[in-house]
């Protein structure tokens, strides 16, 4: 748990990603909310996209974000060693930064998941700055019961990312949630939590857009209280336990003389509208279901402050890693857990951890909390 440092030094930080397509990469859109942030705060930061999926060409940009706006540099992925490292240095030595920060994903920087030229072109960079590795993913295989493939794999990954730690010897090393960092430190790499924020803030309800939601659903605003609603957003995994999840709360809204409510909005990808279309045959006589697809970001927050209860379907130990669990929670949410899928190496160390975790008030959960951790971090 950091405590927050109230300074007056401001930083210049260049941070380094994959892609930085708005909407298209999770890393990119977590970094380019992060700078908002610190650059609301005074400081200067900016974004290299190292191996950017949707650029054609070397980009130079500004990417407006809530009114601010971030500098951006994208490189493409097909771009070669030299290339991209000829790039990266001259931005290196026109910018100057204080800090560049890492913000690792294995998959970001190689299809298979494998950046093997990443230790050699760090090490190659070259200026008077410190480096941070922000480790949003490690390597795969991390137990006794992962899939053989993802052992081998991650058997190279973990290479790799110790090949990086102690080629660089960065300044601070920081991961999203307590299993990465037990993960971590049993490959030798000792970090700090950096807790993800919400990529949904709260803002003013969507009147009309609330009016049109009681209107398909048939219900007058003045009968909401008795209605309990619940939702989910985003990706709906196969292995979410979604009938148990209603079961529970059918009976509860039942007890309460209620009935429920189900919205699923965002991207759900295909098995998961496989999956939505099965709740709603099996649970159609008890339960009102409602399918949004993508909203924008106010329509998102205004189905979160609507929602009496939301509902998780990433697993148990990876929900620090979750920015939908974190929308969620900022927005006050009670939260139920669908997906409990045990990692036997770390359950009982994770035990007291994940409790702490999930107590965290909803002011944590934001961008701005954040940032100012991000900064206690790196002094």
């Amino acid at each position: 748990m950091f405590y927050l440092k109230k300074t007056s030094v401001k930083l210049k930080i260049l941070f380094l990603c994959g892609s930085a397509e708005p909407g298209k990469d999770g890393v990119g859109d977590y970094t380019r909310q992060l700078c908002r942030e610190l650059i609301r705060m005074g400081h200067q930061a900016l974004i290299v996209s190292l191996c950017d999926k949707q650029a054609d060409n070397y980009l130079c940009q500004s990417q407006l974000i809530e009114a601010t706006s971030v500098m951006v540099r994208r490189i493409p992925i097909a771009t070669s060693f030299n290339q991209r490292l000829t790039w990266t240095q001259e931005i290196i030595k026109e910018e100057a930064p204080d800090w560049i920060s890492l913000q690792f994903v294995p998959y970001s920087f190689h299809p298979k998941g494998l950046p093997y030229w990443m230790p050699s072109f760090l090490n190659k960079l070259k200026g008077d700055y410190k480096l941070h590795i922000m480790f949003h993913e490690m390597w795969t295989g991390i137990s006794v019961i992962s899939p053989l493939k993802h052992k081998i794999t991650g058997y190279f990954q973990r290479l790799i990312a110790k090949k990086i730690i102690t080629t660089i010897l960065p300044s601070s090393i920081s991961t999203s949630n307590f299993l990465y960092q037990l993960v971590l430190d049993a490959g030798g790499i000792s970090t700090e939590i950096l807790p993800l924020f919400s990529n949904i803030p709260i803002v003013k309800l969507d009147e009309e857009f609330k009016k049109n939601l009681f209107f398909n659903l048939k219900i007058k605003e003045i009968d909401i209280d008795n209605y309990l609603f619940t939702g989910v957003f985003g990706s709906i995994y196969p292995e979410a336990n979604l009938d148990m999840v209603l079961n529970e709360l059918l009976e509860r809204a039942t007890s309460s003389n209620k009935k429920l409510v189900f919205i699923s909005f965002g991207k759900i990808e295909k098995e998961g509208e496989k999956k939505l279309e099965k709740l709603m045959k099996d649970f159609s006589q008890n339960i009102q279901f409602l399918n949004f697809g993508i909203l924008n970001e106010k329509r998102i927050s205004t189905l979160l402050q609507l929602l009496n209860i939301g509902i998780s379907c990433t697993p148990y130990q990876h929900l620090g890693k979750s920015g939908v669990y974190a929308a969620m929670k900022l927005h006050g949410l009670e939260i139920m857990i669908s997906c409990r899928e045990e990692i036997p190496e770390y359950t009982i160390q994770l035990q007291e951890k994940m409790q702490e975790f999930i107590n965290r008030p909803s002011e944590m959960w934001s961008a701005e909390y954040v940032a100012r951790n991000f900064i206690s971090l790196i002094k």
